[in-house]
């Protein structure tokens, strides 16, 4: 069978699929590899262009009749959640009046800037790396901090006004749920991707240097330090495997998407 696979070039996606792109572990499917921002997969996925793809999880209201979460692959945890940032001098009373920068329309970010603030707000829609250069060169006001942003912003002078993932679990008392896998559901392959993610993740660690090598050709950040941050921060336990504190976190997550509208 050939598949048609969309990953991130976060450490995080990089990390997790080196063993599966790089042949380092057997497997009987023919590949096709698209390694592409977050939010380019979402379109992607909307237009039902790949049969596997890594999508952000507020995407998942418009392509759940074509394609099924893999339980491996995610992520999600706590402590990992979308910043929302802005000049010095700006409060979060703010909120409403000013423009904000979004890593996407489809991202999860958006989506729990949404629930949060309520629908109304003056979002603008661009790419993840752009959300600083955005509110440096006013281009907008604050803006939202996902993957490798969230580890330099200390370089500017910004301020971070909430953690939304603070503020998810202190409500929900659930781990946030940013993005996972998804496949076909035509395909009926479900179990065997999720059980070649896990294997894959199984290498990546007891091949630790040479992974880290793959993901730093994909990086925006290329320092290791940041690098090892990243993947310490969003590969965890629920991307071996979500279990049901995962699985319970995208429900609810995807319930208050479709319940905002």
């Amino acid at each position: 069978m050939r598949l048609k696979i969309g990953f991130s070039p976060c450490p995080n996606d990089t990390f997790i699929m080196y063993g599966i792109y790089g042949n380092k572990i057997g497997h009987d499917f023919q590949t096709e590899f698209f390694v592409e921002d977050v939010e380019a997969l979402n379109q992607k996925a909307l237009e039902g262009l790949l049969d596997m793809a890594k999508v952000s999880f507020g995407v998942v209201p418009f392509i759940g009749e074509a394609y099924e979460i893999l339980s491996s692959g995610a992520a999600m945890g706590f402590g990992c959640g979308p910043l929302l940032i802005g000049k010095d001098g700006l409060r979060l009373s703010d909120l409403r009046s000013s423009r904000i920068g979004s890593p996407g329309r489809y991202t999860t970010a958006r989506a729990l800037l949404e629930i949060y603030g309520g629908r109304g707000l003056q979002i603008v829609d661009t790419t993840y790396e752009r959300i600083i250069p955005g509110i440096m060169d006013g281009s907008f006001e604050m803006g939202l901090l996902i993957h490798e942003s969230r580890f330099v912003v200390d370089r500017y002078p910004l301020r971070t006004l909430i953690d939304l993932g603070n503020w998810w679990e202190a409500r929900f008392s659930l781990p946030i749920p940013l993005g996972g896998f998804v496949i076909k559901r035509e395909l009926g392959i479900k179990r065997e991707l999720e059980g070649l993610i896990k294997r894959s993740l199984r290498w990546a660690y007891d091949n630790f240097e040479e992974t880290m090598g793959f993901c730093r050709l994909f990086a925006q950040e290329t320092d290791p330090q940041i690098i090892g941050r990243h993947i310490s921060l969003y590969v965890n336990e629920y991307t071996y495997e979500m279990g049901d504190l995962g699985r319970r976190a995208v429900e609810y997550l995807l319930a208050q998407i479709v319940e905002g509208g």
